[in-house]
Protein backbone atom coordinates (compact mmCIF):
# COMPACT_ATOMS: atom_id res chain seq x y z
CA UNK A 1 0.00 0.00 0.00
CA UNK A 2 1.49 3.64 -0.88
CA UNK A 3 2.07 5.36 2.49
CA UNK A 4 1.88 9.41 1.73
CA UNK A 5 4.31 9.90 4.26
CA UNK A 6 7.24 8.53 2.44
CA UNK A 7 7.45 11.16 -0.05
CA UNK A 8 11.10 9.36 -1.78
CA UNK A 9 8.70 6.22 -1.98
CA UNK A 10 5.67 8.57 -3.27
CA UNK A 11 8.59 10.34 -5.71
CA UNK A 12 9.73 6.64 -6.79
CA UNK A 13 6.87 5.23 -7.85
CA UNK A 14 5.30 8.23 -9.78
CA UNK A 15 8.22 8.13 -11.72
CA UNK A 16 7.08 4.73 -12.94
CA UNK A 17 3.76 6.34 -14.68
CA UNK A 18 4.01 7.89 -17.99
CA UNK A 19 1.52 9.55 -20.08
CA UNK A 20 1.33 6.04 -22.12
CA UNK A 21 -0.07 3.84 -19.72
CA UNK A 22 -3.28 2.21 -20.24
CA UNK A 23 -5.62 1.80 -17.31
CA UNK A 24 -6.19 -2.29 -16.12
CA UNK A 25 -9.50 -0.33 -15.57
CA UNK A 26 -11.47 2.55 -15.92
CA UNK A 27 -11.50 5.75 -18.15
CA UNK A 28 -9.29 7.94 -16.54
CA UNK A 29 -5.73 8.33 -18.68
CA UNK A 30 -2.65 8.86 -16.03
CA UNK A 31 -2.86 12.68 -16.01
CA UNK A 32 -6.27 12.49 -14.77
CA UNK A 33 -5.30 9.86 -11.94
CA UNK A 34 -2.89 12.40 -10.84
CA UNK A 35 -5.26 15.32 -11.20
CA UNK A 36 -7.87 13.45 -9.29
CA UNK A 37 -5.50 12.39 -6.81
CA UNK A 38 -4.60 16.12 -6.75
CA UNK A 39 -7.70 17.64 -5.94
CA UNK A 40 -8.47 15.73 -2.98
CA UNK A 41 -5.59 16.83 -0.86
CA UNK A 42 -6.77 20.68 -0.20
CA UNK A 43 -9.79 19.23 0.86
CA UNK A 44 -8.08 18.11 3.61
CA UNK A 45 -5.83 20.90 4.47
CA UNK A 46 -8.78 23.40 4.17
CA UNK A 47 -7.52 25.19 0.85
CA UNK A 48 -10.79 23.66 -0.54
CA UNK A 49 -13.93 23.54 1.61
CA UNK A 50 -16.45 20.82 0.49
CA UNK A 51 -19.69 20.60 2.20
CA UNK A 52 -20.78 16.74 3.66
CA UNK A 53 -23.03 15.06 1.35
CA UNK A 54 -24.44 12.27 3.23
CA UNK A 55 -26.42 11.85 6.27
CA UNK A 56 -24.67 11.26 9.77
CA UNK A 57 -25.94 7.55 9.18
CA UNK A 58 -24.35 6.97 5.10
CA UNK A 59 -21.33 8.77 6.58
CA UNK A 60 -20.66 6.52 8.99
CA UNK A 61 -21.57 3.51 7.03
CA UNK A 62 -19.33 5.18 3.62
CA UNK A 63 -16.22 5.35 6.85
CA UNK A 64 -16.60 1.72 7.55
CA UNK A 65 -16.71 0.27 4.17
CA UNK A 66 -14.15 3.03 2.54
CA UNK A 67 -11.15 3.61 5.47
CA UNK A 68 -12.73 1.15 8.11
CA UNK A 69 -11.17 -2.48 6.61
CA UNK A 70 -7.89 -3.39 4.62
CA UNK A 71 -10.11 -4.09 1.83
CA UNK A 72 -9.19 -1.91 -1.74
CA UNK A 73 -11.40 0.27 -3.40
CA UNK A 74 -13.78 -1.70 -5.64
CA UNK A 75 -12.86 -0.75 -9.40
CA UNK A 76 -15.55 1.73 -10.55
CA UNK A 77 -16.05 3.18 -7.29
CA UNK A 78 -17.62 7.02 -7.96
CA UNK A 79 -16.70 10.17 -6.88
CA UNK A 80 -18.62 12.72 -5.81
CA UNK A 81 -16.23 15.40 -7.21
CA UNK A 82 -16.14 13.56 -10.94
CA UNK A 83 -19.01 12.96 -13.70
CA UNK A 84 -19.02 9.71 -15.44
CA UNK A 85 -16.39 11.49 -17.92
CA UNK A 86 -13.20 12.42 -17.01
CA UNK A 87 -12.79 16.23 -16.70
CA UNK A 88 -10.08 18.57 -19.15
CA UNK A 89 -6.74 18.44 -17.65
CA UNK A 90 -5.68 20.81 -15.16
CA UNK A 91 -2.35 20.99 -16.00
CA UNK A 92 -0.15 21.43 -19.02
CA UNK A 93 1.02 18.14 -18.90
CA UNK A 94 1.91 14.77 -17.16
CA UNK A 95 4.85 16.04 -14.89
CA UNK A 96 3.17 19.37 -13.89
CA UNK A 97 0.71 17.08 -12.74
CA UNK A 98 3.01 14.99 -10.56
CA UNK A 99 4.64 17.88 -9.18
CA UNK A 100 1.70 20.06 -8.02
CA UNK A 101 0.89 16.53 -6.47
CA UNK A 102 3.69 15.89 -4.36
CA UNK A 103 3.32 19.38 -3.26
CA UNK A 104 0.07 18.92 -2.10
CA UNK A 105 1.31 15.48 -0.04
CA UNK A 106 3.98 17.94 0.90
CA UNK A 107 1.54 20.78 2.58
CA UNK A 108 -0.86 18.28 4.35
CA UNK A 109 2.27 16.12 5.80
CA UNK A 110 3.48 19.70 7.45
CA UNK A 111 -0.07 20.11 8.41
CA UNK A 112 -0.60 17.26 10.33
CA UNK A 113 2.84 17.40 11.68
CA UNK A 114 2.02 20.96 13.03
CA UNK A 115 -1.19 20.49 13.94
CA UNK A 116 -1.61 16.54 15.03
CA UNK A 117 -4.84 16.79 16.39
CA UNK A 118 -6.63 18.18 13.06
CA UNK A 119 -9.56 17.41 11.01
CA UNK A 120 -11.63 18.38 8.14
CA UNK A 121 -14.75 17.41 6.25
CA UNK A 122 -14.97 14.62 3.51
CA UNK A 123 -17.98 14.99 1.58
CA UNK A 124 -19.15 11.50 1.61
CA UNK A 125 -17.15 10.08 4.81
CA UNK A 126 -18.16 13.22 7.09
CA UNK A 127 -15.26 14.71 9.81
CA UNK A 128 -11.99 12.61 9.47
CA UNK A 129 -9.01 13.06 12.05
CA UNK A 130 -5.94 13.45 10.04
CA UNK A 131 -5.02 9.70 10.72
CA UNK A 132 -8.16 9.06 8.73
CA UNK A 133 -7.52 11.33 5.77
CA UNK A 134 -4.08 9.65 6.17
CA UNK A 135 -5.68 6.41 5.34
CA UNK A 136 -8.05 7.42 3.30
CA UNK A 137 -5.47 8.76 0.95
CA UNK A 138 -3.18 5.82 1.24
CA UNK A 139 -5.98 3.44 -0.29
CA UNK A 140 -6.35 6.20 -2.72
CA UNK A 141 -3.20 6.59 -3.95
CA UNK A 142 -3.21 2.63 -3.59
CA UNK A 143 -6.53 2.55 -5.94
CA UNK A 144 -5.27 4.40 -9.18
CA UNK A 145 -1.74 3.32 -8.78
CA UNK A 146 -3.16 -0.42 -9.26
CA UNK A 147 -4.94 1.13 -11.80
CA UNK A 148 -1.96 1.85 -13.89
CA UNK A 149 0.30 -1.09 -12.59
CA UNK A 150 2.65 1.11 -11.03
CA UNK A 151 2.42 -1.39 -7.89
CA UNK A 152 0.97 -4.28 -7.10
Amino acid sequence: MVDITNVAELKATLNKLNEYAEPVWGKMTPQHAIEHLTTTLPIATGKREMKQVTTPEEALAFKARLIGTMEPFARGIKSVMMGDEPPAYLHPNLQSAKDELLKEVEEFNALVSKNPTGNAVHPRMGQLSWEEWTRFFNKHFTHHFTQFDIIK
